[in-house]
């Protein structure tokens, strides 16, 4: 093998070997602390935002589809405070793609089920989907329709915008509850 060769393919090594030694450390020195304090905010969840009904789930795959991680990693680290020494927007957002990366390398899909259920804003100084079910489709939790699911995912979305329009909640809601019938 030439000097060349020799040479890229070092350089090949250092590109791919650098950033996975970056994410591992990351992961371990930053991510890894974090991992009880998840658990807890896993463990404190509700029953049904642990095991969701059927309705609600159909309607965060229709209305999420894989972005749900995204979400839950934005609400980690807001809950957690894990992101205060990241200074600048640029900081936020690589942080905010470093959690969502190891969310779903150490968390499985019902764990961030779990987190966005309980963890989401529902408005009127309200979090979890639990605690909002009743006052915004009268029932709770674990007894939700397609159509009251679809109510929740949307109030979920900018509680301040839905709440104070009932209406738009109502035709945004329908078209979601729409989708969750007749998706996929």
């Amino acid at each position: 093998m030439t000097r060349l060769h020799q040479r890229i393919l070092y350089a090949l090594a250092a590109f791919v070997l650098v950033p996975l030694l970056a994410l591992a450390s990351y992961d371990l020195f930053v991510f890894q602390p974090y991992r009880p304090d998840i658990d807890k905010l896993i463990a404190r969840a509700s029953s049904s935002e642990k095991k969701p009904p059927e309705p609600l789930r159909r309607v965060l795959r229709i209305s999420y589809e894989d972005r749900l991680a995204w979400h839950v990693a934005k609400q980690l680290l807001l809950e957690l405070d894990a992101a205060s020494a990241s200074g600048s927007k640029i900081g936020w957002h690589a942080t905010n793609v470093l959690w969502w990366l190891l969310s779903q390398v150490h968390l499985s899909e019902a764990q961030r089920t779990t987190l966005f259920l309980s963890l989401s804003y529902m408005g009127n100084d309200q979090r979890g989907f639990e605690r909002a079910s009743p006052g915004i489709v009268g029932v709770p939790l674990a007894e939700v329709s397609v159509d009251q699911a679809a109510t929740l995912v949307t109030v979920g979305k900018s509680p301040a915008a839905y709440l104070a329009n009932r209406e738009r909640l109502a035709q945004s809601a329908g078209r979601l509850a729409e989708r969750a019938n007749n998706g996929p």
